[in-house]
């Protein structure tokens, strides 16, 4: 493996010396989020009775339409819209305590934090009764077992609350630097805003339902007190998420109970979240502790393949740190790469493997041992992949081509096609995709 020159490693060494990584427990006794969450559903899908000839034949059947015949054997799926509304934005509804772990790595000198690998359970292993409406919306159709006529209109379905039986955030993208401000002796107050994926599962009528993730830049910032090996940190801050988004997610199907004058209709729904709105916001309080990680320094030197002579080093890169031997990742690190292409971040000790994905260029993934004396680390990189999906291959021929002959600001401009960073697509650039078409980056 390619080394540092000494000259540059001791720079990088010298900018890194005073981080001190710490890695947090949060108390759920003195941690929480007190607020209100509502989220707004829109499902399109169809119902259909739960009949089937073979093995439920006195089952529930269904038809659309309100006239017309009804074979004895029918059972026709039906147009539906459910619409739903879980929560409310009453402040105080929501009350949860907060469980997890993660990592912060102080520059006390550079007064610099940096936020990694967090993963909080917001209701701390508990599960959460939340009250809910629910409305289907039909044009009109018949069931037999029993028989019954619904009439096109919106028909309330009775479900009391929806269970939230799980309520995550887990860190995404890497986080920018947060700032830190020396107060007295080891105090400090720091910020940081940490993006993270909401994740939520609810229980609806018995079904496990996984409602799409929610991008949500959480905010960390108090007071932290780094007392050598130990340290212990405060947060509150307050928040207000409120998204539109179309996951378009299909939901697994549901049994449910239609009412009638006597025993209920047992329909099965498809539906899909065409749309969901999720209002969240309140006061989130962190108490936790911290240990002092003991880590050592990685030192990257990325060759950029077939980059033109005075093209400036691409940056910043995201290494990704994941678990040894799978594709799980434990960290992402953000550097700015340095003259050459060299950088450095620091890890725990540990073996890991380090995957780098960048722009144009094929993802390289190499294994790591890292011990107290720290590791070098050589990233040649294949150039070619214009259209990211770690591959050089038709698809990327097709946009060079499409691309030929612009340079920045003309109509069929693609950045990513001009593969030598030259400021224009030519010919240099396709021979690059020709010289490594067929090529594929590791996992």
């Amino acid at each position: 493996m390619r080394r540092l020159a000494p000259f540059a490693l001791l720079l990088l060494c010298a900018g890194l010396s005073s981080a001190q990584m710490y890695r947090f427990s949060v108390n759920p006794a003195e941690s929480g989020i007190d607020g209100a969450i509502e989220i707004a559903l829109n499902l399109p899908g169809t119902l259909i009775g739960n009949y089937d000839a073979a093995s439920n034949p006195t089952g529930t059947r269904t038809k659309p339409g309100i006239l017309g015949t009804f074979g004895s054997t029918e059972n026709v799926a039906v147009p539906v819209t459910v619409s739903g509304k879980v929560g409310g934005r009453t402040a105080g509804s929501l009350r949860t305590a907060t469980s997890g772990t993660f990592v912060l790595d102080f520059d006390p000198a550079g007064l610099k934090v940096h936020a990694l690998a967090l993963e909080l359970d917001l209701l701390n292993g508990q599960a959460l009764e939340i009250p809910a409406t629910l409305s289907l919306t039909e044009s009109g159709f018949r069931t037999r077992n029993p028989t019954f006529t619904y009439l096109a209109g919106t028909l309330p379905i009775p479900i009391g609350t929806v269970v939230l039986s799980a309520f995550t955030a887990r860190m995404g993208t890497p986080s920018q630097a947060g700032t830190m401000v020396h107060v007295s002796g080891n105090q400090y107050t720091y910020s940081i805003v940490v993006p993270v994926q909401i994740e939520a599962t609810a229980r609806i009528m018995g079904n496990e339902v996984q409602l799409p993730a929610q991008p949500f830049d959480m905010v960390l910032a108090g007071v932290v007190v780094l007392d050598g090996a130990n340290a212990s940190l405060s947060s509150q801050n307050t928040f207000t998420l409120e998204e539109t988004r179309h996951p378009n997610t299909p939901v697994p199907p549901m049994a449910v109970d239609l009412p009638t004058f006597g025993d209920p209709a047992h329909v099965v729904m498809s539906l899909t979240i065409e749309t969901q709105t999720t209002y969240f916001s309140g006061t989130a309080t962190v108490q936790a502790t911290g240990v002092r990680e003991t880590t050592a320094l990685v030192s990257a030197a990325v060759s950029f393949g077939d980059l033109g002579a005075g093209a400036s080093t691409p940056g910043p890169v995201v290494f990704e740190v994941r678990q040894a031997g799978s594709l799980t990742v434990l960290y992402r690190r953000s550097v700015q790469l340095g003259v050459g292409g060299t950088g450095a971040f620091s890890l725990p000790l540990g073996a890991y493997d380090i995957a780098l994905k960048h722009s144009h260029w094929l993802r390289r993934t190499l294994p790591i041992a890292l011990g107290a004396a720290g590791a070098n680390l050589a990233f040649p990189i294949v150039n070619g992949d214009v259209n990211g999906d770690n591959s050089v291959n038709i698809a990327d021929y097709l946009i060079l081509r499409a691309a030929f002959g612009s340079s920045s600001g003309a109509a069929n401009w693609v950045l990513d096609a001009d593969l030598d960073h030259s400021g224009s697509v030519g010919t240099n650039d396709f021979l690059i995709l020709r010289r490594n078409f067929g090529r594929s980056g590791d996992r």
